[in-house]
């Protein structure tokens, strides 16, 4: 959004850059390194240089505003980068920047045409050969939902691998994803860990497109908040303690208390047990691998994924509504690949070795 500013602000000067034609006393120059203040934060940034006719350097109103820090730089921070939309852009910041004459219209179409190219830019990404685990999640945004799909490599680094619009229970939009994916250095011939949100197409997508022999992991969050949605709220506290209990035994008894659960729930709170029955073995998929508790922690449920979705919901807070689904995957990708700069490396990185070894063993056995 600062790019967007600086230059719809040299616009105001030159007029729209058209190449070749006469646009008044003052000429684009092409570009140069440069640094503004976006609240307290000094950021580097390409700004566009402007010339008189005479061949004198002109200066740019906006990064003279905002190189140097003061309430300019406050009102940016505050008011666009916080997530204020471009609809309200200029009453924001028309106190700091009243003298710039940026309009929002030349602001949003800056802004669709560098986020278009950031959604290019992610569903173009390679993915890195060593992926050990891929997780899989879907948000609503608006009216529309988008699944997404973050990586882990085996060094623990996550890499933001596409996103795309159509509900987790849509299994063509997943498998399209997947293909992405795949098409683009996922290698399937290696065991891969999935971990996905919990519904019924995610499953059943990655065993058609990626091969039926890769572990999935089904998020024990989503499993058990599904359970407890079921049931009246002065069972919710004994019953999320006996299945985190549960999952943290080893496999064989897990399952065991987790169908003890089932049946003393069956008696007064019959859709609950289902929904604790369903899929059951693929939240002990973890615990099956043999990981330590800290990888248990970090895969055991969707919630890397869900706070790169929290990145969107920060960035699309005041947006009503979407023309268009397009428009959600521009500033979904947009905010993804902003998010990602930020992202740590999973807890328990360093034993991944352990998950690693443990899917090579399962391609060792489909061998045999």
């Amino acid at each position: 959004m600062v790019m967007s500013l600086l230059d719809a602000s040299a616009a105001c000067l030159t007029g729209p850059c058209h190449r070749g034609i006469d646009t008044g006393d003052h000429v684009r120059h092409g570009s140069q390194p440069g640094s503004v203040y976006v609240g307290r934060k000094k950021v580097r940034i390409t700004r566009p240089r402007v010339r008189t006719k005479d061949g004198k350097e002109a200066k740019i109103p906006a990064y003279e505003l905002l190189k140097d820090g003061g309430p300019a730089a406050k009102k940016v921070h505050d008011s666009v980068l916080a997530g204020l939309s471009t609809r309200k852009y200029r009453k924001a910041v028309e106190d700091s920047l009243a003298a710039v004459g940026v309009s929002r219209s030349s602001v949003s179409r800056k802004f669709v045409s560098e986020s278009a190219d950031r959604l290019k830019e992610l569903m173009q990404r390679p993915v890195p050969a060593d992926t050990l685990a891929l997780l899989l999640d879907g948000m609503h945004v608006g009216e529309s939902t988008l699944v997404s799909a973050i990586g882990i490599d085996s060094s623990g680094k996550k890499h933001v691998l596409g996103t795309v619009e159509g509900t987790t229970e849509n299994g063509a939009v997943v498998g399209e994803l997947l293909s992405s994916l795949i098409a683009r250095g996922l290698d399937v011939s290696r065991s891969v860990l999935f971990v996905v949100d919990g519904a019924k197409a995610l499953t059943s997508a990655v065993r058609n497109v990626c091969g039926a022999e890769h572990p999935i992991q089904r998020c024990r969050f989503h499993k058990l908040q599904n359970v407890i949605d079921r049931l009246p709220q002065t069972k919710n506290n004994y019953v999320r303690a006996a299945m985190q209990a549960a999952w943290r035994l080893p496999e064989k008894q897990g399952l065991s208390k987790m169908k003890e659960l089932a049946r003393e729930l069956e008696v007064s709170h019959p859709d609950a047990a289902r929904s604790l029955l369903e899929g059951l073995e693929e939240t002990f998929t973890v615990n099956r691998l043999g990981l330590p508790d800290l990888l248990v922690t970090s895969l055991g449920t969707t919630n890397l994924i869900e706070n790169a979705h929290g990145a969107i919901q920060t960035a699309i807070h005041r947006v009503k509504r979407f023309q268009k689904p397009q428009d959600a995957l521009r500033w979904a990708a947009t905010a993804l690949l902003e998010a990602e700069k930020n992202m740590r490396a999973v807890r328990g990185h360093k034993q991944l070795w352990i998950l690693q070894a443990a899917l090579g063993r399962k391609v060792a056995e489909k061998a045999v």
